[in-house]
This record gives structure tokens, sequence and C-alpha cells, in this order.
């Protein structure tokens, strides 16, 4: 089989114990996020960018997966201590407060554009 595109996120999710969705490991993961408008970060600067937003919101911890093309909105598996909880969608590098984040219950229905629900994590 082709190595993965996102083979970069999954491994760093396992290498830190986090659960990886089982629709992360499709081949065809890379490409409905890009009918979305959406790209996978960029590899060499991975680790720096998960840091980098996690330090300007920490009040949660997440693992970005994609950015949207033409603008700084990033969408991102969110943990909390019990595991996987959801994926959120905000924009990346605003002030605490302002990153306006839509939950999705899961990453098929991020993916499908449903079930969005607003919670503070």
């Amino acid at each position: 089989m082709d190595e993965l595109p996102q083979r970069f996120i999954i491994d760093f999710l396992i290498e830190r114990g986090l659960p990886v969705p089982n629709l992360f490991y499709s081949p065809e993961i890379a490409e409905r996020m890009n009918d979305k408008g959406f790209k996978l970060p960029y590899q060499p600067d991975y680790v720096s960018t998960v840091d980098a937003v996690n330090k300007r919101y920490p009040n949660r911890y997440v693992v970005p997966f994609g950015h949207r093309v033409g603008d700084d909105d990033i969408v991102a598996f969110i943990y909390s201590p019990k595991g996987l909880g959801a994926v959120i969608l905000f924009h990346g590098w605003t002030s605490p407060g302002y990153e306006n984040p839509t939950y999705y219950s899961s990453l098929s229905d991020w993916i499908e554009g449903k079930d969005y629900y607003d919670s503070k994590w």
C-alpha cells in the first residue's frame, strides 16, 4: 500500500499515546479534506505548529490535522483526559476568546458537515 499522506499525524498521535480515529487511516482522507477546502498541515513544521496552537489556547489540547486554504482556520482533534473528545474547527491565530470554535462529534461528522454542536471544552 502507498504511504498515507497523513502518516506523520498518525505517528504523532501514536507516539503520544493518543487514539487515532479509524477514518483517519483512510487513503482518501486527504482528498476528502481537499474537497472541503482543507489541506494537511506542513509536515516539517508540524510539531512546532501543535505546540504553538496549544500554547495560544491552553484550556484545551488539540492536534491539528488540517488548515483551510486561504485563511487561518484550523481543524483539529480535541483531546480530554478521557481521550478523543471531538473535532474542532477554529480560527487558529487569533486571541483566545475570538477563535470562534465549531465542534463536531466526530471526524466523519466534520467531513459530512453535520452534527455540529457548540460547547465549551
